[in-house]
């Protein structure tokens, strides 16, 4: 049978129109808003982790030449202590000290290349590379730009991308809170 009027069927969609859609608009806008400060952040902390390990990097190749030119000393130490020893001037003991010394220097050394070779590890994961390069070259000092730091410490954590993006978590969850 075929209806006799034309408003017998009708399809009903709800209007998107009121406080309702500015309630899930503005509590959309807050959701943006953390996203892009949780962004922001990562990308922070990325930059910040890459600064680290490439100063980690610095360090220990630093730590591992002075433990080699140790190691150097100790060697014409051990040099000079059995050239004496030869003379009849020191006692085995002191040549025996020196040689102990040695080991201590070689051993020293052998830390110092491992922990080299874990900071380079540890600064190809940061960088994300997909396997470690123990090889990368890290010649020179990161770029260093200088920041202003304002008078307030509240006005200088005000700025930090993690408190932009703690806001807006909260303001999303009270705007959620108080219009569900």
């Amino acid at each position: 049978s075929v209806p006799q009027v034309p408003w017998q069927y009708s399809l009903s969609v709800p209007a998107d129109i009121g406080p309702q859609r500015m309630f899930r608009t503005s509590a959309a806008s807050a959701g943006l808003r953390a996203a892009e400060f949780d962004a922001k952040s990562v990308t922070l902390d990325v930059i910040f982790a890459v600064r680290l390990a490439f100063a980690d990097v610095a360090l220990a190749e630093s730590v591992r030449e002075i433990t080699r030119a140790d190691r150097v000393l100790y060697t014409r130490i051990l040099a000079a202590d059995s050239a004496r020893l030869a003379a009849g001037d020191i006692p085995v003991r002191e040549v025996t000290k020196a040689e102990v010394e040695l080991v201590r220097a070689d051993a020293a050394l052998a830390r110092a290349d491992a922990v080299v070779h874990q900071a380079r590890i540890a600064l190809t994961q940061v960088l994300g590379r997909a396997a470690p390069d123990t090889a990368i070259p890290t010649s020179g000092i990161p770029a260093y730009r200088h920041v202003v730091i304002p008078d307030s410490i509240l006005a200088a954590a005000a700025q930090r991308p993690d408190a932009h993006a703690a806001a807006s978590h909260v303001e999303q969850s009270q705007i959620g809170r108080a219009h569900v």
